[in-house]
C-alpha cells in the first residue's frame, strides 16, 4: 500500500496483482487493489476487485463501505445506499458507511425515506 500512498498507482497495482496471483484468496489484496484502481479512475476494475474481496470475506463491513464509496464516486445512489446500509448491519460504528449513505441520500434527495 506504500507505493499507492505515495502516488505510484501503477507499481502499487502491479504489486497487488502479484500478491493476488500468489494468494488468490487474500481478501485484503483484492480490497487494496480495488482502492488503488478507484484512485486511478478505473471504476469497473475497482468494482470487480471489491466484489472479489466481499465474496471471500462477506462478514467484513469495511469492504461493503468501500464498495459504497465506489458507488458514490459513480453516482450510483441506490447501490451506495444498499452497500452502506449492509456495512452498518455488519458494523454499526462504521463512520465511513454513514458518510457514504448520507452523501447518496443527499444526492438522491431521499431524506424523507430514512
Amino acid at each position: 500500500m506504500a507505493r499507492v500512498a505515495i502516488g505510484d498507482l501503477g507499481t502499487g497495482i502491479d504489486d497487488f496483482t502479484e500478491a493476488i496471483g500468489l494468494e488468490p484468496n487474500d481478501d485484503t489484496a483484492w480490497s487494496c487493489r480495488s482502492a488503488a484502481l478507484q484512485e486511478k479512475g478505473d471504476f469497473a476494475a475497482a468494482k470487480s476487485d471489491i466484489d472479489e474481496a466481499i465474496a471471500r470475506k462477506p462478514e467484513v463491513a469495511f469492504y461493503r463501505s468501500q464498495r459504497a464509496h465506489l458507488a458514490v464516486a459513480q453516482a450510483r445512489w441506490d447501490s451506495a445506499i444498499a452497500d452502506a446500509s449492509g456495512a452498518l448491519c455488519l458494523g454499526p460504528n462504521d463512520v465511513n458507511a454513514y458518510k457514504a449513505r448520507s452523501w447518496a441520500w443527499r444526492e438522491k434527495q431521499a431524506w424523507a425515506s430514512c
